[in-house]
């Protein structure tokens, strides 16, 4: 990583209050820390892939592909048997459109 990468990491670690005590900061309806985790993953789009998702051009098509693999994930991680569920209804649907054409 480049040093301007670890300087913004190490800054959101920053609990200096200019005294000996644990700061303990409740303010986060202006600013939030971002997990590391969640960092590392946005710099492509930081600083390579900052194309507009919704626009019809080349530079929009990887940070589309990201939004949707990332919206891809939340749905499993939340509903983690969607793919099962989408089947059988495919499957119940079919059936039903078989049955209502005889």
């Amino acid at each position: 990583q480049n040093t301007s990468t670890n300087n913004i990491t190490n800054n959101t670690n920053n609990t200096d209050t200019n005294n000996s005590e644990e700061c303990i900061y409740l303010d986060y309806n202006g600013t939030t820390p971002i997990d590391r985790r969640v960092f590392a993953a946005m710099i492509p789009y930081l600083t390579m892939h900052f194309g507009n998702p919704s626009s019809s051009h080349a530079y929009g098509a990887a940070p589309k592909a990201a939004i949707d693999n990332a919206r891809l994930a939340i749905l499993h991680l939340l509903y983690p048997n969607i793919h099962n569920m989408m089947n059988s209804n495919n499957t119940n649907n079919s059936n039903n459109s078989n049955s209502n054409s005889n």
